[in-house]
């Protein structure tokens, strides 16, 4: 039999370690649509077991056999804070891509965010007048 369907709003996503084969595994986290707000505000997030399968961008089945809707854009400042990347952020801004297991690249790239800070995105130069030089 099938799962629950649960509906996230301010969804983000969730590193959940790695399988025995040393796959990356990951969920999702949020507030599910159907609790009241001053849960989701005062209570913590609902969260996933690990993501088995894209049925669109929005439409997630885990491992358990649930099945999750992401509703909304994606929350992206606890993404950014557990330290994936920007560009992968970028990538599930509006759900999961169809190419998502090799878009999804793990906080500092090898998993170990603490032994390996993700690597702070190059900055643009400063703008200064072209003829600054002389």
């Amino acid at each position: 039999s099938l799962g629950s369907t649960a509906v996230l709003t301010r969804w983000y996503l969730k590193y959940l370690g790695k399988s025995g084969a040393g796959e990356a595994l990951v969920g999702v986290e949020g507030w599910r649509a159907d609790q009241p707000g001053d849960t989701a505000v005062d209570g913590k997030p609902w969260h996933s077991s690990a993501i088995r399968l894209r049925v669109d961008a929005r439409t997630l089945r885990t491992a358990s056999g649930s099945t999750y809707v992401l509703s909304g854009p994606m929350w992206t400042e606890p993404c950014l804070a557990a330290g994936f990347s920007p560009q992968m952020v970028d990538a599930f801004s509006d759900g999961f891509p169809a190419c998502w297991q090799s878009a999804y690249t793990l906080p500092g790239e090898d998993g170990s965010a603490a032994a390996a800070p993700a690597p702070v995105p190059p900055q643009p130069p400063p703008r200064t007048p072209a003829d600054a030089r002389s």
